[in-house]
């Protein structure tokens, strides 16, 4: 059963752990980077299941979950250095630390699964508490999310408030939350109903920018919904230009910058443009967000009478963007990734009924999800910005 949220996490932050999906979606390409952000400093993954009654049904014989998150293992435990560490652990009122053998964690998680209530707020400030630049904390549950009040606003609300003062002292707190699906064979609560259907879980992971972008992008078999969080940052820029005179410092000297044909440059008009254009590079390694997200010229808002006509990655997590004018003048260029609206599969995922959800929904998921996305998205409007001063 669950409390006013269903929540889950505890101390320490760097990677993930997660669960097989029966979602019909293409396997990601198996490239692994390295997940250790620097080898100067020890880091320490801990993982966590919430061990609820209204768990234990996830663990019925072979479930897609125990291959997730034996697969998170492994992919985290191949790449982490010697003196990283990797804790397994059953979370609820308490923490139970199990050791480190996955097998075995994961057999015994249905016998493990059977506390009768969670508190989701605790767990979620223990979790986020814990967070610091050497450890990540992976919390698996099913998340349903119910309130002692009835009222979902008014729990929702509550969540915003303990993620808003922990990035009061944790500047950069992230989050992704993945969600997954999973037979399940057992008791679903609330209510105890006799249930057999596959039923969806999530897996969130705290800790900073860096950590938790890797986390999340490790070629784990295809989720079914991803949602990234994190405060937002001023990314700094370094200008390409062949003309030494065009740039001084971080700034263009607007006189110095040569209108260039360049043909196929724009995008309101391929075929012929004859536009002022310059390029720079960003290193958007601290920034959550993925690849296929970040080159996509349509999440950003950029000053009016500018274009971003391309985005292509360098290396490693080093862009180039290529930004074209028709007219510059002097002032300040601003480019903004916007934080706008939460994604379309959280409202799809979500139940407000009684009895056995619908098919790939969760109780109250939707409000859950929203009271941690209301907590980044009130601070700012934008994951990153980037500003360019133009002389």
């Amino acid at each position: 059963m669950k409390g006013t949220v269903i929540g889950f996490f505890y101390s320490i932050l760097f990677l993930g752990v997660l669960i097989s999906s029966i979602c019909s979606c293409s396997r990601p390409p198996r490239q692994i980077e390295k997940i250790a952000v620097a080898t100067s400093r020890p880091v320490r993954v801990n993982i966590f299941i919430e061990n609820s009654g209204s768990m234990k049904g996830y663990f019925t014989g072979n479930s897609q979950i125990k291959d997730i998150i034996k697969e998170y293992y492994d992919r985290i435990d191949e790449k982490l250095d010697d003196s990283d560490t990797i804790t397994l652990n059953y979370i609820n009122s308490q923490i139970e630390n199990y050791g480190d053998d996955i097998k075995s964690f994961l057999v015994n998680a249905q016998s493990k699964c059977n506390a009768s209530y969670t508190n989701v707020d605790d767990i979620l400030s223990f979790a986020m508490e814990g967070c610091d630049d050497s450890t990540v904390n992976i919390v698996i549950s099913d998340y349903c999310f119910e309130s002692n009040d009835g009222s979902l606003a008014m729990a929702a609300s509550g969540v915003t408030k303990i993620f808003s003062e922990q990035m009061k002292t944790n500047s950069d707190l992230s989050v992704a939350i993945i969600k997954y699906m999973s037979d399940f064979k057992g008791k679903y609560f609330p209510g105890g109903i006799i249930c057999n259907k596959p039923l969806p879980f999530y897996i969130w992971i705290f800790g900073n920018g860096k950590d938790v972008k890797k986390i999340a992008n490790l070629p784990i078999s295809n989720n079914c919904g991803k949602l990234l969080l994190q405060p937002h940052q001023f990314i700094n820029h370094k200008l390409l230009s062949k003309k030494a005179r065009m740039i001084e410092g971080d700034a263009i000297i607007v006189k110095e910058w040569d209108k260039k044909r360049s043909r196929g440059s724009s995008c309101s008009n391929p075929d012929d443009s004859d536009d002022y254009v310059v390029k720079f590079e960003v290193d958007l390694s601290s920034v959550v967000l993925p690849e296929e997200d970040i080159v996509d010229g349509k999440n950003y808002i950029i000053s009016e009478g500018y274009e971003i006509n391309f985005i292509n990655r360098n290396q490693e997590d080093k862009y180039v963007f290529t930004i074209s004018t028709h007219h510059p003048s002097p002032g300040i260029l601003k480019i903004d990734y916007a934080m706008d609206k939460l994604p379309q599969w959280v409202e799809k995922s979500n139940f407000s009924g009684k009895g056995i959800p619908d098919d790939s929904t969760t109780l109250g998921i939707k409000d859950l999800i929203k009271g941690v996305y209301d907590a980044y998205h009130n601070t700012s409007n934008e994951y990153f910005s980037i500003r360019i001063t133009l002389k």
